[in-house]
Order: C-alpha cells, then structure tokens, then sequence
C-alpha cells in the first residue's frame, strides 16, 4: 500500500491521506523492480490518463517530476517525489567547459 506520509509544496492544500495500491501503479511497480530513479520532464504530456496524484499534480500547475525508490536491504520502504513547476527541471544539465 502506498500512503502520503508528508508533503512540502507551498501555495495551497498538500496531498494528504492519499493511498494506493502499488499493483494498480504499474509505473511505480516498475520502479520497485528496477531500483532505479524516474524523470517525467512533462508531466501533462507522460501522465495522461485520469488518477487522483495525477489529477492533484496538473491542478497544483507541476511539470516534472523526479521518483526515488528508496530500499532497506531488498525491501521498498518508499518513494520519495520531488516535483517542480518548470518542465525538464530535473534533466541532466550539460556542463559548459
């Protein structure tokens, strides 16, 4: 079961008490697999179809997104989401030399 533990966002309501199951968050349960971290530069363009983080992350005007699986040994402990109001706020910066 996933479950919001806290929200940081400032200017307006957080997401609270929302839960899901993970086996009906398919992306998530293949972050679970691959324990690897997930970009979403566009998030009104990657996440289309209609859920309540979904629908709370296009209300509150979020672009991307960055996912952090987060283990104890093998066992997922959490997720922790980072998100930002500016597209691609979390792609890879080319550094000038």
């Amino acid at each position: 079961m996933l479950k919001t533990f806290t929200s940081s966002n400032q200017g307006g309501p957080t997401l609270v008490r929302y839960e899901a199951l993970l086996a009906n968050v398919p992306s998530l349960g293949a972050l679970r697999e691959t324990r690897q971290p997930r970009v979403v530069d566009d998030i009104e363009e990657r996440f289309q179809a209609a859920s309540a983080h979904s629908d709370w992350l296009k209300s509150r005007q979020y672009r991307s997104s960055y996912t952090l699986p987060v283990f104890r040994g093998d066992e997922l402990s959490a997720f922790l989401f980072f998100d930002s109001t500016q597209r691609a706020a979390f792609a890879p910066r080319s550094s000038a030399a």
